[in-house]
């Protein structure tokens, strides 16, 4: 893969995203944005769901030719602790 990946960016693309995920979520649960409890609720929703998705994303890149230095630069961490969370045959 060996190509350069920009490290996670928080812009107002992403704040959009994250609004609207926010909003949908909301609305399937049948939830009112009207207390911090709730916005909290569903961001820590999201939050949650994003980082069970992450191994198995990480183990697709590795499988289609990402480095750990590939993997690292994308989320914005060093290779040694990429490889560490989400490596299935690291023992640490």
């Amino acid at each position: 893969m060996n190509n350069t990946y920009p490290q996670p960016v928080i812009d107002d693309d992403t704040l959009d995203v994250l609004d609207h995920a926010i909003s949908t979520l909301a609305r399937r649960r049948g939830l009112w944005l009207n207390t911090d409890a709730v916005f909290l609720h569903l961001i820590a929703s999201l939050i949650n769901q994003a980082q069970h998705a992450l191994p198995h994303i990480v183990l697709t890149a590795r499988e289609n030719g990402a480095t750990w230095d590939d993997i690292a630069q994308l989320l914005a961490t060093t290779p040694e602790q990429a490889r560490h969370e989400y490596d299935p045959g690291n023992n640490d």
